[in-house]
């Protein structure tokens, strides 16, 4: 694997990785809320709030899930051989680096970006035909594929 590569998919990794932890500390502070709440008087009010608690500890399982997931999706791609633009790619442009195949929002990279690009999403069917030195445009701004590693 390329240094490049390598270096991108760290911080990609990290990232989610980082996403999956938050989840997991807001499921067990909600979770300390909900036990320490039961041993208290069974009011309306005290029983609607656990109700409250628990659908929102339910709601970031959810999240947490998914969260973890998309990980394991990411994690699916670290040893693929990249040969253009396809699943596991990173298409590097000048200001931001695409990685094809995942979701993920922004995150902070140097001086870029690495933004994930869903295998769904209408941006992979414009990149998938590109290869280095191609333009490309997203929206309103226009891209030229530096690298794709």
């Amino acid at each position: 694997m390329s240094e490049k590569r390598q270096q991108s998919f760290d911080a990609l990794l990290s990232a989610l990785q980082e996403t999956v932890e938050s989840h997991l500390q807001s499921i067990n502070q909600i979770q300390g809320t909900v036990t320490s709440d039961q041993v208290q008087t069974y009011t309306a009010s005290a029983m609607s709030q656990q109700e409250e608690q628990a659908d929102i500890r339910n709601n970031m399982q959810v999240a947490l899930e998914s969260a973890q997931a998309e990980l394991a999706n990411v994690r699916a791609y670290e040893d693929a051989v990249i040969a253009g633009v396809q699943p596991g790619a990173f298409v590097e442009t000048r200001d931001r680096i695409f990685f094809i195949g995942s979701s993920q929002r922004g995150i902070p990279f140097g001086k870029k970006e690495i933004v994930g690009v869903s295998l769904a999403a209408p941006a992979f069917a414009v990149m998938e035909p590109l290869q280095k030195g191609d333009a490309f445009r997203l929206g309103n701004t226009e891209y030229e594929v530096e690298d794709i590693y």
